[in-house]
């Protein structure tokens, strides 16, 4: 799994060296249970719709709401995307994406791109604008954080 999050100044993380020192007589814990990522593979979705902020006609969008807190600020969910180019804007909100299946390119606002597909994930902080370019059909769990 990629883990990316942008931008991060001034945060590092332990070398593999430090870590495998640290970390030297650890017992062993069981991973997570991986199934709960195929259900959310299978889990239906709402109708798809147009993508609002489409660059491109007939793309579409749609999505299951999973969790919000009972202030509202903080959304889970499951969301789909067909293939196209699309802008997105996080100034009012964060959000980290753990992807499902499918592939995208990221185009950040300096320019800079990451390709993204199945088991990556992604945090775009509160500011975030860029584009996105669906290269094949997009799931991806998110947890969006309003500010």
């Amino acid at each position: 799994m990629l883990l990316r999050s942008l931008p991060v100044s001034g945060v590092g993380l332990p070398s593999e060296r430090s870590y495998h020192a640290n970390h030297a007589n650890a017992t062993a814990t069981p991973m997570i249970d991986l199934s709960a990522f195929h259900a959310l593979a299978q889990t239906t979705l709402g109708p798809f719709a147009a993508k609002p902020t489409s660059l491109q006609a007939g793309q579409q969008e749609a999505s299951k709401p999973l969790w919000t807190s009972p202030d509202g600020r903080v959304a889970i969910g499951i969301w789909e995307c067909t293939p196209g180019r699309f802008t997105a804007d996080r100034t009012k909100a964060s959000e980290f994406c753990h992807f499902i299946s499918g592939t995208v390119e990221m185009t950040h606002a300096d320019g800079s791109k990451v390709l993204l597909g199945a088991g990556d994930a992604i945090n775009l902080p509160l500011g975030w604008t860029g584009e996105w370019h669906v290269l094949t059909q997009v799931r991806k769990l998110y947890v969006i954080t309003q500010a």
